[in-house]
Protein backbone atom coordinates (compact mmCIF):
# COMPACT_ATOMS: atom_id res chain seq x y z
CA UNK A 1 0.00 0.00 0.00
CA UNK A 2 1.65 3.31 -1.11
CA UNK A 3 1.62 5.82 1.71
CA UNK A 4 2.87 9.58 1.88
CA UNK A 5 5.73 8.89 2.65
CA UNK A 6 6.74 6.62 0.29
CA UNK A 7 9.67 7.34 -1.99
CA UNK A 8 11.71 6.20 -4.59
CA UNK A 9 15.75 6.79 -5.88
CA UNK A 10 17.05 7.43 -9.45
CA UNK A 11 20.56 7.27 -10.06
CA UNK A 12 22.03 7.90 -13.64
CA UNK A 13 25.91 8.61 -14.53
CA UNK A 14 26.53 9.07 -18.57
CA UNK A 15 30.16 8.27 -18.73
CA UNK A 16 32.04 5.70 -16.55
CA UNK A 17 34.40 7.29 -14.34
CA UNK A 18 37.17 5.55 -12.31
CA UNK A 19 37.68 8.16 -10.24
CA UNK A 20 36.86 7.68 -6.21
CA UNK A 21 34.82 10.78 -5.91
CA UNK A 22 31.87 9.91 -4.15
CA UNK A 23 29.25 12.64 -5.06
CA UNK A 24 30.10 11.27 -9.07
CA UNK A 25 29.41 8.02 -8.69
CA UNK A 26 26.31 6.38 -9.07
CA UNK A 27 26.59 4.67 -5.10
CA UNK A 28 27.34 7.91 -3.87
CA UNK A 29 24.26 9.39 -5.76
CA UNK A 30 22.60 6.66 -4.35
CA UNK A 31 23.87 6.92 -0.50
CA UNK A 32 23.23 11.06 -1.16
CA UNK A 33 19.86 10.16 -2.14
CA UNK A 34 19.08 7.72 0.60
CA UNK A 35 20.21 10.08 3.34
CA UNK A 36 17.88 12.74 2.06
CA UNK A 37 14.70 10.78 2.23
CA UNK A 38 15.89 9.47 5.66
CA UNK A 39 16.25 13.24 6.83
CA UNK A 40 12.79 13.70 5.03
CA UNK A 41 11.06 11.01 6.91
CA UNK A 42 10.79 8.93 3.58
CA UNK A 43 10.25 5.36 3.49
CA UNK A 44 12.40 4.23 -0.14
CA UNK A 45 10.32 1.60 -1.43
CA UNK A 46 12.63 1.10 -4.99
CA UNK A 47 15.86 2.16 -6.37
CA UNK A 48 15.96 2.96 -9.83
CA UNK A 49 19.60 2.83 -11.36
CA UNK A 50 20.13 3.32 -15.29
CA UNK A 51 22.87 1.36 -16.85
CA UNK A 52 25.98 3.60 -16.49
CA UNK A 53 26.57 5.09 -19.53
CA UNK A 54 23.21 6.32 -20.14
CA UNK A 55 22.92 9.94 -21.20
CA UNK A 56 19.96 12.13 -20.69
CA UNK A 57 20.61 14.61 -23.16
CA UNK A 58 18.41 16.03 -25.76
CA UNK A 59 21.18 14.94 -28.25
CA UNK A 60 21.30 10.94 -28.07
CA UNK A 61 17.63 10.34 -27.24
CA UNK A 62 18.88 7.48 -25.50
CA UNK A 63 16.14 4.87 -24.14
CA UNK A 64 15.95 5.68 -20.46
CA UNK A 65 14.03 2.32 -19.27
CA UNK A 66 14.71 2.65 -15.24
CA UNK A 67 13.99 6.39 -15.83
CA UNK A 68 10.37 5.92 -17.70
CA UNK A 69 9.79 2.67 -15.06
CA UNK A 70 10.35 5.41 -12.33
CA UNK A 71 7.88 7.64 -13.68
CA UNK A 72 5.30 5.39 -14.08
CA UNK A 73 5.66 4.47 -10.40
CA UNK A 74 4.87 7.75 -9.79
CA UNK A 75 2.05 7.75 -11.86
CA UNK A 76 0.96 4.77 -10.60
CA UNK A 77 1.05 5.84 -7.21
CA UNK A 78 3.55 3.39 -6.09
CA UNK A 79 5.30 5.48 -4.32
CA UNK A 80 4.56 9.77 -4.15
CA UNK A 81 8.44 11.21 -3.82
CA UNK A 82 11.44 10.42 -6.56
CA UNK A 83 14.59 11.46 -4.80
CA UNK A 84 17.47 12.17 -7.43
CA UNK A 85 21.09 13.38 -6.82
CA UNK A 86 20.65 16.52 -8.89
CA UNK A 87 17.88 17.42 -11.58
CA UNK A 88 20.86 17.04 -14.54
CA UNK A 89 20.85 13.54 -13.84
CA UNK A 90 17.08 12.83 -14.62
CA UNK A 91 16.70 15.07 -17.80
CA UNK A 92 18.95 17.24 -19.73
CA UNK A 93 16.47 17.21 -22.40
CA UNK A 94 15.31 20.84 -21.35
CA UNK A 95 12.12 22.44 -20.71
CA UNK A 96 9.42 20.56 -22.54
CA UNK A 97 10.65 17.18 -20.56
CA UNK A 98 11.16 19.20 -17.02
CA UNK A 99 7.52 20.24 -17.65
CA UNK A 100 6.45 17.10 -18.61
CA UNK A 101 7.50 15.74 -15.38
CA UNK A 102 6.29 18.63 -13.21
CA UNK A 103 3.02 18.27 -14.98
CA UNK A 104 2.95 14.12 -13.82
CA UNK A 105 4.09 15.00 -10.17
CA UNK A 106 0.71 17.38 -10.38
CA UNK A 107 -1.84 14.73 -11.64
CA UNK A 108 -0.03 12.01 -9.37
CA UNK A 109 -0.09 14.28 -6.43
CA UNK A 110 3.80 13.54 -6.00
CA UNK A 111 6.95 15.13 -6.09
CA UNK A 112 10.63 15.02 -7.24
CA UNK A 113 13.52 16.25 -5.02
CA UNK A 114 16.94 17.41 -6.08
CA UNK A 115 19.00 16.84 -3.31
CA UNK A 116 22.09 18.99 -4.87
CA UNK A 117 19.79 21.51 -6.34
CA UNK A 118 18.01 21.84 -2.40
CA UNK A 119 15.01 21.30 -5.00
CA UNK A 120 11.39 20.43 -3.82
CA UNK A 121 8.58 20.46 -7.15
CA UNK A 122 6.04 20.64 -4.50
CA UNK A 123 6.95 23.95 -3.35
CA UNK A 124 5.39 26.97 -5.41
CA UNK A 125 8.53 28.51 -7.12
CA UNK A 126 9.41 25.22 -8.46
CA UNK A 127 8.42 25.23 -11.66
CA UNK A 128 10.51 28.40 -12.28
CA UNK A 129 13.36 26.88 -10.78
CA UNK A 130 12.80 23.83 -12.75
CA UNK A 131 12.61 25.37 -16.48
CA UNK A 132 16.03 27.37 -16.11
CA UNK A 133 17.66 24.52 -14.29
CA UNK A 134 16.44 21.72 -17.57
CA UNK A 135 17.49 24.40 -19.91
CA UNK A 136 21.05 25.03 -18.33
CA UNK A 137 21.34 21.49 -18.01
CA UNK A 138 20.56 21.40 -22.00
CA UNK A 139 23.08 24.58 -22.69
CA UNK A 140 25.58 22.24 -20.72
CA UNK A 141 25.19 19.35 -23.22
CA UNK A 142 25.52 21.52 -26.47
CA UNK A 143 28.77 23.44 -25.00
CA UNK A 144 30.51 20.46 -23.89
CA UNK A 145 30.21 19.33 -27.82
CA UNK A 146 31.77 22.83 -28.64
CA UNK A 147 34.54 21.96 -25.89
CA UNK A 148 34.89 18.15 -27.53
CA UNK A 149 34.85 19.17 -31.28
CA UNK A 150 37.53 22.13 -30.66
CA UNK A 151 39.46 20.05 -28.85
CA UNK A 152 39.41 17.15 -31.59
CA UNK A 153 40.06 19.80 -34.14
CA UNK A 154 42.94 21.40 -32.27
CA UNK A 155 44.72 17.73 -31.67
CA UNK A 156 44.56 17.46 -35.43
CA UNK A 157 45.65 20.25 -36.37
CA UNK A 158 49.25 19.91 -33.30
CA UNK A 159 49.15 16.19 -35.01
CA UNK A 160 48.49 14.90 -31.53
CA UNK A 161 46.22 11.87 -30.50
CA UNK A 162 43.09 13.77 -28.46
CA UNK A 163 42.56 11.95 -25.12
CA UNK A 164 41.57 8.78 -26.31
CA UNK A 165 42.91 5.22 -25.82
CA UNK A 166 44.31 3.67 -28.74
CA UNK A 167 42.77 0.74 -30.27
CA UNK A 168 44.09 -3.47 -29.00
CA UNK A 169 47.72 -3.58 -30.86
CA UNK A 170 48.16 0.44 -31.21
CA UNK A 171 50.01 3.32 -28.74
CA UNK A 172 50.05 7.11 -29.22
CA UNK A 173 53.58 7.68 -31.01
CA UNK A 174 56.07 9.95 -28.92
CA UNK A 175 57.19 12.54 -31.47
CA UNK A 176 55.58 15.21 -33.67
CA UNK A 177 54.36 13.42 -36.85
CA UNK A 178 53.85 15.23 -40.49
CA UNK A 179 50.70 16.39 -41.94
CA UNK A 180 48.07 13.51 -42.39
CA UNK A 181 49.91 11.03 -40.45
CA UNK A 182 48.11 8.96 -38.10
CA UNK A 183 49.08 9.44 -34.12
CA UNK A 184 49.28 5.80 -33.82
CA UNK A 185 51.98 3.70 -34.19
CA UNK A 186 50.88 -0.66 -34.13
CA UNK A 187 52.36 -2.21 -31.03
CA UNK A 188 53.14 -5.94 -31.69
CA UNK A 189 54.49 -6.80 -28.65
CA UNK A 190 50.81 -5.39 -26.99
CA UNK A 191 48.46 -7.57 -28.80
Amino acid sequence: MTTPDSAAVYVRHSTVDTRQALDRSMEGQEHECQEKAKALGLDVVEVFAEREGTSASHLSNKARPEFEAALEGLRRGEFKTLVVYALDRATRRGMGAAGEMLDLCDEADARIISVRDNLDSSLPDARLRVAIMSEMARAEVAILGERVAWGRANARRLRKAHGRTPCFGWRTKDHEVPDGESPYEGAPEEA
